[in-house]
């Protein structure tokens, strides 16, 4: 697929430019790589052009009555109109003559005819120029007369009939000496009906230092969407080829991620880094091997390459690596925060801070607990770095005991070693509110439990669920000797293997669980 641009100007050589006042003998255009003067695409230039007009773009093609924003025209003296296709005002048609498009009505809406003159000063030198235009009737029943004038170096009257069309004027000026002049259109009357003039011309026998140029530009199927810049330059008769001038476009469509790949420090080169996964359309960075690199700030670097096989630029983030954390110290307060350090301490239950995680134990002291209601306990931990973190939030309620509570330990029995404690036990009275979890010792705990009947349940990770019903008159104490609780899954008791027979290594795991409640 080949895409077209189509390139239309008017080259310009600005006082101080390197043609000075030499000719234009051929152009170049390239899109943004410079190939070096000579070795881009030719264009064809059209010589001989100083200056042409046909208003088509004039007020972006809409037709005005009295207008006088005209590109390269001024009106010093009474009014025109831009008159011709598609003009229609307070329902009169303004196209007199269909099929020429946009023109000039040389005698205005107003009591004064126009007196229509270039904004360009012309320098001419000695030599011929050939100046053209168009005029026609006002096709509103009138005769009409327009003065041309180019300087003092050409004046002529043309008169024409209101039903005479569009026809070419084609004067050659010959001129002596180098002058300065403007091209001038005097239209006489009053009547608001005038001469059309269109299409305007001033060309020259010589070789111009003013050139059109007007081709077609081919874009290869390879060139990438987004914007590009075409560059067009001139050469003069000297063969010195000026600076080139630079025109923006765009190349429209849509480029899509193919790939994506990091790296750590140093750049192995396009498409060698470590490739990213796509997720859910889009990709992800995560679980980074760090083991091999030092302690430290380290760079890692992300970057994409597009449907068009071009790598973006990387994107730059800094980490730091530093050695494994734990645990080094603990602690407590109640209501409000207080400085790090100041707290109360937390003790490792296992007697050690040395884990990323460890499990903590406690006291409160409850005699700085005033009144009955919901509390905050915040819970703080310092890395192996004597870093604190951020206080944790535990909400806790204090309340009366009005009625006697329930106690108890859930030990168990291995191999000879008795009273043993079972951690994390889910205790409950069933069909109740009632529940805890045993602690390190295995002890756990009811507040305020009324008398009544209840069923008690106990289970523990790898143990079948184990049960009994008991009735709680509230001021007594007693003992319940639980059996050995059946391994989960497992008819015989302990029989990891359903061989119907008890090894060593099955008879450990046999455990006799025993609850006091008291």
């Amino acid at each position: 697929m080949k895409y077209f641009l189509l390139i239309l100007g008017v080259f310009i050589i600005l006082p101080g430019q390197t043609f000075c006042s030499h000719n234009i003998i051929s152009g170049e255009y390239y899109i943004d790589i410079d190939p070096g003067e000579g070795n881009a695409t030719p264009i064809q230039i059209q010589k001989g052009l100083f200056f042409k007009d046909n208003f088509e773009s004039d007020n972006n093609g809409v037709g005005e009555l009295n207008y006088t924003s005209f590109e390269n025209w001024d009106v010093i003296d009474g009014a025109v109109d831009l008159v011709g296709e598609g003009f229609i005002y307070d329902g009169v048609n303004f196209d007199f003559w269909p099929g020429n498009g946009q023109y000039i009505d040389l005698d205005g809406t107003t009591e004064k005819a126009g007196t229509f003159v270039s904004k360009t000063t012309f320098s001419l030198k000695p030599g011929n120029y050939v100046l053209e235009f168009s005029i026609a009737g006002s096709k509103r029943g009138d005769t009409n007369t327009v003065t041309v004038s180019l300087g003092n170096v050409y004046n002529e009257s043309f008169t024409r009939e209101s039903d005479e069309p569009f026809e070419k004027i084609s004067r050659v000026i010959s001129i002596s000496e180098s002058v300065n002049a403007k091209l001038t259109f005097s239209h006489s009357g009053g009547d608001q009906y005038g001469l059309l003039l269109d299409n305007v011309q001033l060309s020259t026998e010589n070789e111009p230092i003013w050139s059109e140029f007007s081709t077609e530009i081919s874009l290869t199927n390879n060139i990438k969407v987004g914007p590009h810049y075409l560059f067009v330059r001139m050469k003069n008769e000297n063969n010195v080829w000026g600076f080139s001038r630079k025109h923006l476009f765009i190349v429209e469509g849509s480029k899509t991620i193919e790939q994506a790949e990091y790296f750590i420090d140093i750049d192995p080169g396009e498409g060698k880094g470590t490739p990213l996964m796509m997720e859910n359309d889009s990709f992800h960075l995560s679980d980074i091997e760090t083991s091999s690199l030092s302690e430290g700030l380290h760079n890692i670097y992300v970057r994409m390459k597009n449907s068009e096989g071009t790598w973006g630029p990387s994107k730059h983030y800094q980490f730091e690596v530093i050695p494994e954390s734990f645990v080094k110290r603990a602690e407590f307060f109640l209501y409000s925060d207080t400085e790090p350090g100041n707290g109360t301490a937390l003790l490792a239950s296992d007697g050690t801070f040395d884990e990323p995680i460890e499990d903590l134990k406690g006291e409160i002291d409850t005699s700085a607990i005033f009144g009955n209601g919901k509390f905050n306990l915040f819970v703080r931990a310092m890395n192996s770095s004597s870093i604190w973190g951020e206080p944790l939030q535990i909400v806790f309620e204090a309340r009366e005991h009005k009625n006697p509570s329930i106690s108890g330990k859930v030990t168990f029995s291995i191999a000879g070693w008795d009273n043993l404690s079972v951690k994390n036990a889910e205790v409950s009275l069933k069909n109740t509110d009632y529940k805890s979890l045993t602690d390190n010792e295995g002890k756990f705990s009811f507040l305020d439990v009324p008398p009544g009947n209840y069923t008690l349940s106990i289970k523990s990770p790898d143990f079948d669920e184990y049960t009994e019903e008991f009735s709680w008159q509230g001021d007594q104490g007693f003992n319940l000797q639980l059996p050995s609780v059946l391994l989960r899954g497992c008819g015989l008791k302990g029989d990891v293997n359903n061989d119907n027979k008890i090894d060593l290594k099955e008879a450990i795991h046999a455990l006799q669980i025993s609850t006091q409640i008291q």
